[in-house]
């Protein structure tokens, strides 16, 4: 059977079939970088960098799984000697081409992002680091972890839609959804016990700073471009015209995979699922008991995303306290202020879900019992 190889397939479950490649004959020479990285060397570094490249006809003859294994390891070398305050691109020109074919053989931003880190890293002996230190393996596993609940959320999701919102259907596919997307939880409950905030802050942050490629400049491999903000997306956003949240929707979709930016085109044009499940509140009979369980299960969804987003928060002001912080912004690029508006929208949006329902039905909304029991046990409420 033909191992998939192709941009449609580039999610986070590829991770099996690229994270073993090393097209570049990049091991040996990654397994060093933390210690060039601790001892500042960035003459290896570069060099390193410099004999990795590969030429014009060797990029081009590249699938998109080896290319995105390729963008991977270039991109290691990438973001360390930013770190120490070299541009790669001046250092290594040759890089420019090599990273510009390899991310149109991927469909990809042409620099490594958090599939790369993440889902896409090799576990065990063979995962690429910047440091020694634990905490950056912690946070690897977060990313590696997480975005598979992510996506199969978001599957859950695009399912949901085809569905109307009084139909058995609809509820059991939004549930499908709100289970899924407790790996975020999951992830941040494990950052905040593994990751130290400061070791993030001081020592991990500046290797996931911007470098210019071509002229345009893009984000390292920042966890917030997981594309949890598709999930966003389809559940309440995308007829959501707060410009900060769309700022930050478009920027995340701007460094995801083929698939999701194809499928976060397509969301744009149509109502989300609170507003679908709204709408039907207001045009429907009072007491029709499918749509009161089409409600519920969306607001699971919003309750396992407030859950997430603030956690998330709290871990971020921590991080980028002015007396602790290096940069004013976070790795994807936005400031403290857009992770409170976007848990601040998503609230929003949740109490305009939990009025349709009070108006229509007279009562209150609260997750299904498996969706609350979840929360529970990762000690996050049920109400909001």
């Amino acid at each position: 059977m033909r191992a998939p190889d192709s941009r449609s397939e580039l999610n986070a479950s590829a991770g099996d079939h690229i994270s073993p490649l090393d097209p570049l004959g990049a091991d040996s020479g990654l397994a060093q970088l933390p210690a060039w990285n601790e001892s500042r060397d960035v003459n290896a570094i570069a060099a390193a960098l410099a004999d990795l490249v590969p030429a014009e006809a060797k990029a081009q003859a590249l699938g998109p799984f080896e290319a995105c294994a390729a963008v991977r390891d270039l991109g290691m070398l990438l973001g360390s000697l930013k770190r120490h305050g070299v541009e790669p691109a001046e250092a290594v020109p040759s890089v420019v081409p090599a990273l510009l074919t390899l991310g149109r053989v991927c469909g990809m931003v042409p620099r490594d992002t958090v599939y790369h880190y993440g889902p896409w890293n090799p576990a065990g002996v063979r995962q690429r680091r910047f440091t020694r230190d634990p905490n950056e393996d912690g946070l690897i596993h977060c990313v590696r972890a997480a975005a598979p609940g992510v996506e199969a959320c978001i599957r859950a999701l695009v399912d949901a839609q085809a569905c109307e919102p009084d139909t058995a259907l609809f509820a059991e596919r939004c549930r499908h959804a709100a289970r899924s997307a407790m790996a975020m939880v999951d992830s941040i409950n494990f950052a905040r016990m593994k990751v130290d905030v400061m070791f993030f802050a001081r020592v991990l942050r500046p290797y996931f700073e911007a470098v210019t490629i071509d002229g345009k400049s893009y984000m390292g491999p920042a966890a917030a471009h997981l594309p949890l903000s598709l999930v966003d997306h389809l559940t309440w956003g995308s007829d959501c015209t707060d410009a900060t949240y769309r700022l930050f929707q478009e920027d995340a979709t701007h460094y995801t995979v083929q698939c999701w930016r194809d499928l976060s085109r397509t969301a744009a044009s149509g109502p989300s699922l609170v507003t679908r499940v709204i709408q039907a509140l207001n045009t429907s009979a009072p007491g029709d008991p499918g749509l009161t369980k089409g409600a519920v299960a969306v607001y699971a969804i919003l309750r396992v995303l407030l859950a997430f987003r603030g956690r998330h928060k709290v871990m971020a002001d921590k991080a980028y306290e002015p007396q602790v912080r290096l940069y004013p912004v976070g790795s994807g690029g936005f400031s403290t202020d857009v992770v409170t508006r976007i848990l601040e929208v998503t609230l929003s949006r949740t109490r305009e879900l939990k009025l349709a329902v009070k108006g229509r039905r007279n009562s209150s909304l609260h997750p299904p019992s498996d969706i609350a029991a979840l929360l529970a046990s990762r000690g996050a409420t049920s109400s909001g």
